[in-house]
């Protein structure tokens, strides 16, 4: 893919070294990402009840959701919106292939 792009990208570009995953500090991403935790932990069903502090994660979003980590974290690739997103995908996670804890 590379070699096919050569004479569309320039080098720097083509051959910089990979990313795990991008990392987005937009803030409709942000926000969006938010707006999708309180929809799940308005749900009275929701999987995020049985593994957190749901009264926490509300105050926290009631805060904007900055912040709450002094630094980045999990090998300084996530901040507060991945956080945030992790948990979106784990409650879709764990609906999906139901899971049950108790």
């Amino acid at each position: 893919l590379r070699k096919a792009l050569e004479d569309l990208l320039p080098p720097d570009i083509l051959y910089r070294a990979k990313s795990p995953y991008p990392k987005t500090h937009h803030p409709l991403y942000h926000q969006t990402v938010m707006t999708m935790l309180e929809d799940i932990l308005n749900d009275r069903n929701a999987f995020l009840h049985q593994l957190f502090d749901t009264n926490l994660l509300r105050e926290h979003l009631g805060n904007g959701f900055r912040r709450v980590f002094g630094q980045p974290w999990f090998g300084q690739l996530m901040g507060d919106s991945q956080y945030l997103a992790y948990l979106v995908q784990l409650e879709a996670w764990m609906r999906h292939y139901r899971i049950r804890l108790f």
